[in-house]
């Protein structure tokens, strides 16, 4: 295995999430090869395996980034709503998460399905980040002074429960409208 200096080791790196993004957004994580994603950027399949177990673990290295920057998102609607009811907060989240779900094919596509997959073939650190990333939300959520009337637990389970499912929603032309009156019910339900 070659040895890589720092700048090496973050230019490949980047440059194999970068090429992965773009075809598990454009063909989804089935269609999707190794072989495909080193040859499209030049690299040898050793040097993609330098970096990650499977393609599934670039897949969910790459929707943990994205999760992150989501999250990023939500932290400055979190300081910039306070003057809104917690109800209406929540709503403009859940609707932010799902707007920047659309922009991202591979991660709206994630249903139980492939979240199976994941949790057979990703190792159970990067599993971990993205339970992690979602407790960190909640927690940025309810320290904003959004405060639920279930358990912190109950609450990410349902929340994680309707993102696996948005993209069967939005199949049909009334997918949206109805994501919508669902976040608005459950933003209504939840909240002390």
């Amino acid at each position: 295995m070659p040895r890589f200096t720092e700048e090496e080791k973050n230019y490949y790196y980047d440059r194999l999430m970068s090429e992965g993004e773009r075809l598990f957004n454009q063909k989804g994580l089935k269609s999707v090869t190794v072989d495909e994603i080193t040859a499209n950027i030049g690299l040898g399949k050793g040097t993609f395996y330098h970096f990650f177990h499977n393609k599934e673990h670039l897949f969910m290295s790459i929707n943990n980034k994205i999760q992150k920057d989501i999250f990023q998102q939500v932290v400055k609607v979190l300081e910039n709503t306070l003057d809104q009811s917690n109800e209406d907060r929540l709503y403009e989240i859940l609707m932010i998460i799902m707007n920047a779900f659309k922009k991202h094919p591979m991660v709206i596509n994630i249903d139980s399905r492939v979240y199976e997959k994941l949790l057979k073939k990703v190792p159970i650190s990067c599993m971990e980040e993205n339970n992690a990333n979602d407790t960190w939300m909640l927690d940025m959520i309810i320290e904003s002074g959004i405060e639920f009337k279930y358990p912190q637990k109950t609450v990410m389970k349902l929340l994680q429960g309707i993102f696996l499912n948005v993209a069967t929603f939005l199949k049909d032309s009334e997918g949206e409208k109805s994501i919508e009156i669902l976040f608005r019910a459950i933003s209504n339900e939840i909240i002390k």
